[in-house]
């Protein structure tokens, strides 16, 4: 019986006995884990683990192609971008509109300003 124990434990097969409790739930969580970092690993280019059957495999113009993935910390750090540009532009478009002249050629009510100008005035405003 003992033979039997010791030839498992070198084969790498467990006895059969579980773990419980907080100590199971705890080592479910890391393998979880060090699964997912496995797996992360095959998708990365520059890892040495990489598969390239292992990739989402998206093509160019395909949706998601060129974005993090949704939930993450880049796609987050994206959306703050996304919104800081667009406040930003509409900075610049309130100044050209405060300083700029009405174009002559506009009917739809257009402004037009020479970019020194509106350089010097909106060096101060921009981040």
């Amino acid at each position: 019986e003992r033979r039997d124990r010791l030839k498992k434990k070198k084969s790498g097969k467990k006895s059969g006995k579980k773990m419980g409790g907080k100590f199971g739930a705890m080592a479910s969580m890391w393998d979880s884990k060090a699964a997912d970092a496995n797996a992360s690993a095959k998708r990365n280019v520059f890892s040495k683990h990489y598969d390239a059957s292992a990739s989402k495999g998206l093509k160019k113009g395909a949706k998601g192609y060129g974005q993090a993935p949704e939930g993450s910390k880049s796609a987050a750090r994206a959306k703050r971008a996304t919104e800081w540009v667009k406040e930003q532009v509409g900075v610049l478009l309130g100044v050209i509109r405060r300083i700029g002249a009405k174009a002559a050629s506009s009917q739809g009510g257009l402004h037009e300003i020479r970019f020194g100008t509106l350089f010097v005035a909106y060096q101060d405003i921009s981040d």
